[in-house]
């Protein structure tokens, strides 16, 4: 790595911020966009997902069984003749993991909805939009929340180091992804990785958290309640003590965003901006040989 080359990312990553932060300030000027969540406000766009108990249990023990049956045949494609380890994250073993989760979850999901539903079939969108309508929507809210998420991410983390330093908790890491990310990995596992991140995991989980729990859960407690419960269990799947506040806030804002606009696609936008932005953002202090600040949730 060239010190030119080094020294035009950190030139970069500055302007990044800046950029950033300064559209959310200009945004959160705008009075017509500053309760973009719609707080305090009456809205009602989507209707609640009206199928008993027993059928929701039965559709996320199915896709638990998936999920177990995709994940323990895992091994049959990685290669442990030279006895590598399936718990030590390899890029061909991350990519192998994130499909083996996301994948059967959209299986699952699909055939619930076309063989046991039926009738009670959940339809995603009840309002028709354009995509670039949607893409510039969810880039308005990404640009104006995303400092907000960013400061929730270093508050938590400041407690959690004060909690770790009166040894009430023990120390924890960052995301295994986001550590391996920063290791000497090739173009192609971190473009792959970036597809998945980018792609395939905020469509599957935007279906599973916000088309069906939360769709689910506001039909049976108060609407901010079913928000604040199906971002926490969003957030409890990543299984990282450092990442959870944050991802219960951003679990909240695509819970907002998909009940305001009646379309699912907005949240996927918006979770497919943040991931973007936090990959962008690695590769930038990977390239730059800077240690990542672990306030990247």
């Amino acid at each position: 790595m060239t010190g030119i080359s080094s020294n035009i990312v950190l030139g970069l990553m500055p302007i990044l911020f800046l950029g950033i932060i300064t559209g959310s300030i200009i945004l959160w000027l705008d009075k017509k966009k500053q309760n973009p969540l719609n707080i305090g406000e009456k809205i009602s766009s989507l209707p609640s997902w009206e199928i008993p108990w027993i059928d929701v249990f039965l559709f996320l023990f199915s896709a638990y069984l998936f999920v177990l049956l995709s994940n323990s045949t895992i091994g049959l494609f990685i290669n442990q003749s030279e006895g590598e380890s399936i718990t030590h994250l390899t890029p061909k073993i991350a990519v192998l993991s994130i499909c083996a989760l996301h994948i059967p979850l959209g299986i699952n999901f699909f055939l619930f909805q076309n063989l046991f539903f039926k009738k009670r079939a959940l339809i995603l969108n009840q309002n028709k939009t354009e995509i670039r309508s949607d893409i510039i929507k969810s880039g308005f809210y990404f640009i104006q929340l995303l400092p907000l998420i960013w400061i929730i991410s270093i508050l938590w983390n400041i407690l959690l180091s004060f909690l770790q330093k009166l040894s009430l908790i023990d120390e924890f890491p960052a995301q295994a992804l986001v550590e391996l990310l920063t290791k000497d990995i090739s173009l192609f596992y971190f473009a792959l990785l970036a597809f998945c991140g980018i792609v395939i995991a905020p469509v599957i989980e935007e279906i599973l958290f916000r088309g069906c729990i939360y769709r689910f859960l506001k039909g049976k407690i108060p609407l901010i309640r079913a928000q604040l419960l199906s971002a926490s269990l969003f957030a409890l799947l990543h299984a990282n003590l450092h990442s959870f506040l944050p991802l219960v806030f951003i679990g909240f804002i695509l819970a907002r965003i998909y009940e305001s606009s009646g379309n699912i696609k907005q949240s996927i936008i918006f979770h497919g901006f943040f991931n973007a932005t936090s990959f962008t953002f690695i590769a930038l202090y990977k390239f730059a040989d800077i240690p990542i600040p672990i306030f990247f949730p």
